[in-house]
């Protein structure tokens, strides 16, 4: 039995540990903040919201800009696990994901802080194996369990939408059976965008690496050097009516280092012209030693900001780029929903 509330010591702090400092201190702020503060110019012509989602439990950031002017909105997801263990004051859950930690009282465990998506009015927060929470986009409120009346008690956090079809895809494989495969000794990455051609064939681009890209060991205590990784937007060119089952060279579009790509949502699943991504400049002279510290371990850090016209077929080139001493993070799983005449995304046109 644990000590009534007015017994419980309070928490003095959180560990002394990487996960737990820098930019990845936990942040217990709810609340809303109106007309931020501007540096520079915000288009008029944006008008939209931003949703950005955090790790631990759902934190869900929504920063709304309208007519030159933004505002700031956070609030956490009352989860059935964040509602109980705030009112006991402690973790009711141990290890990630270890059933021996498990509480059985928890049903549902999930923790909806993957991704964040705009779904028939609502804003569904995700994670990999539970089913979603119902929030209302405004007021980040939190309406409860969301089963699509009860015909899916689980879901995955990444979802595709079809610009051409205006369907919102989950992946639904399931279990396979075993199957011997050969494959080329590489590291896919995040997908840019893959369509159909006029000729039937599938493109499909993504960065790829000839290395592991993370910084940990694997099995054999093989860690790649920070220096050493490199990954490049490639694309692949299939042909699904081909008798051939080898896969057909890849092509480098851009060969700078970079990842996390994104197009613009009016164009997913079709040909598309602006891809726009993180980039390793290494001509900024990055201090490793320096915020390695800062980054929790991560490598390699991203500096810079790029872009790639495969109109001209010009490698990708530097947007922007911030004091390289200093740790930088990018969110890669942040949802871009429409609202009045636009959306917020990064570069206009296809």
């Amino acid at each position: 039995m644990s000590a009534p509330l007015s017994l419980q010591k309070p928490l003095a702090h959180l560990p002394d540990r990487p996960q737990f400092s820098g930019f990845m201190k936990p942040c217990r702020l709810e609340g809303e903040v109106s007309d931020l503060e501007v540096y520079g110019e915000i288009p008029p012509d944006i008008d939209g919201t931003f949703y950005r989602c955090f790790n631990g439990d759902g934190n869900i950031s929504a920063f709304r800009i309208k007519d030159g002017r933004a505002s700031f909105r956070q609030r956490y997801v009352r989860t059935e696990k964040l509602t109980r263990e705030r009112e006991v004051r402690r973790a009711l859950l141990g290890r990630y994901r270890s059933k021996y930690t498990d509480a059985v009282e928890l049903k549902i465990r999930t923790t909806a802080n993957t991704n964040v998506v705009h779904f028939n009015g609502r804003l569904l927060a995700l994670k990999e194996d539970a089913p979603p929470y119902s929030m209302d986009p405004e007021t980040l409120e939190t309406h409860g369990l969301y089963t699509f009346d009860g015909q899916l008690p689980s879901l995955t956090s990444p979802p595709t939408r079809s610009s051409i079809r205006r369907r919102t895809r989950w992946s639904a494989s399931g279990m396979r059976p075993g199957v011997t495969a050969l494959w080329t000794n590489s590291f896919p990455g995040h997908t840019a965008n893959a369509y159909e051609d006029v000729s039937g064939n599938i493109i499909f681009d993504l960065d790829l690496s000839h290395k592991n890209v993370f910084w940990w060991p694997d099995a054999q205590g093989n860690a790649p050097e920070p220096s050493t990784i490199h990954s490049q937007l490639t694309r692949f060119i299939i042909d699904p009516r081909s008798s051939e089952l080898d896969l057909k060279d890849f092509k480098v579009l851009q060969s700078n280092n970079s990842e996390f790509y994104r197009v613009d949502d009016r164009f997913k699943t079709q040909n598309y012209r602006h891809c726009y991504f993180d980039l390793a400049d290494p001509a900024l002279g990055t201090d490793f030693p320096a915020i390695g510290s800062q980054m929790g371990g991560g490598y390699p850090p991203y500096n810079a900001l790029g872009h790639f016209d495969l109109a001209s077929v010009r490698d990708g080139h530097l947007l922007s780029r911030e004091d390289a001493h200093s740790a930088g993070t990018s969110v890669h799983s942040a949802a871009r929903v429409r609202g009045g005449r636009g959306r917020i995304s990064p570069g206009a046109g296809k």
